[in-house]
């Protein structure tokens, strides 16, 4: 499956018709790395790579190299990391005339695994505790430098994955992804209630991140089955949806992926003892139908939700809080007179 994905890619680079190519990588391992430059040789053979990984404070230290580098290029297709193009970037533009091309691991969704050297990852892992840019600049020299080519850094089952500095909104580049999502079909399956087999929940691209990388590096067995648990409400989301396609076009034939989803609100539930506070307090029968908004980000339909089901879902999270980690956030807006006070 590798072999046939970067043979695609290597088709796409090959049929951009220009004398004169730059190529950056960016999100792969290093051994999809090697492969690359194997193709496409490095601009500049800074021995900031190597089989340990990329070292970025090493990279810091041959700038001059590097910018000397780029000016001598000749025509033909070159290549080099998705870290020295964001150092470039700034001057890039004057400096080569080529043709530009980013290739993305779009497996990974905007936050990739580090493949950094060891004492990098101390530095990401300091990185990662601080808060703003101020605390950034209060700190050493060596996480400024760290900072000059990560936006962010989160850690999954003791796996680092780091987010980039976007540098191409003011550069014209050609943007290859690795991954052709275009004709993956997905099925998502509603689950009525939790089974034991659901192993993973995933409300966004990051809850996905340490099993891509499990399957990445074959730490699940080949056709194993993999449940994979999301929720109705964020369905739509196209960044969660894309990741999932992701995820089957690389390992839909060698895993039994199953794609379910649930929904936590509490429709049609209302417990009786809430009608007795309703009308003990509020001398109400029943609780009044609110209008919402089903998918504001989309659309301007609405669907009728009781102030009862909004209450009896606010409780049961709270109730799962309490006794495992299987809840939810809720964030209710509600208009003036729908009786928020009563909610709360």
């Amino acid at each position: 499956m590798k072999e046939k994905i970067l043979s695609s890619v290597f088709e796409k680079i090959d049929s951009i018709k220009s004398s004169s190519k730059l190529i950056f990588f960016k999100g792969f391992d290093i051994q999809t790395l090697s492969i690359m430059f194997d193709k496409y040789p490095r601009f500049y053979d800074g021995n900031y790579f190597t089989n340990d990984g990329i070292d970025l404070l090493e990279l810091n230290n041959q700038k001059k190299k590097i910018m000397s580098s780029i000016l001598n290029i000749e025509d033909g297709t070159y290549s080099g990391l998705y870290e020295e193009f964001i150092f470039l970037s700034e001057r890039i533009d004057g400096l080569y005339k080529g043709e530009i091309i980013i290739v993305v691991n779009n497996y990974f969704d905007n936050f990739y695994p580090s493949q950094y050297v060891d004492s990098n990852n101390v530095l990401l892992r300091q990185y990662m505790n601080i808060i703003n840019e101020e605390e950034v600049e209060d700190s050493e020299s060596e996480i400024r430098d760290i900072a000059n080519y990560i936006s962010n850094v989160v850690e999954k089952e003791n796996n680092l994955f780091v987010s980039y500095l976007d540098r191409t909104e003011e550069i014209k580049v050609t943007k290859l992804n690795l991954i052709d999502c275009n004709n993956v079909k997905i099925e998502i399956k509603e689950i009525k209630e939790l089974q034991k087999y659901v192993e993973f929940s995933s409300t966004n691209t990051l809850d996905l991140l340490d099993l891509k990388l499990k399957i990445l590096n074959e730490n699940i067995p080949k056709d194993s089955r993999i449940d994979i648990l999301t929720e109705k409400s964020i369905l739509k989301t196209t960044g969660l949806l894309n990741s999932l396609k992701t995820l089957l076009a690389v390992a839909g034939e060698e895993y039994d992926i199953n794609i379910y989803y649930t929904s936590k609100f509490a429709r049609g539930q209302v417990r009786q003892e809430f009608k007795q506070i309703l009308k003990q307090y509020w001398n109400s029968e029943s609780f009044r139908m609110l209008e919402f908004y089903e998918n504001p980000d989309e659309s301007i339909d609405k669907i009728k939700i009781s102030q009862g089901e909004i209450i009896e879902t606010i409780v049961q999270q709270v109730e799962e809080a309490q006794n495992s980690d299987n809840y939810s956030d809720i964030f209710v807006t509600a208009p003036t007179g729908a009786g928020k006070s009563l909610l709360y």
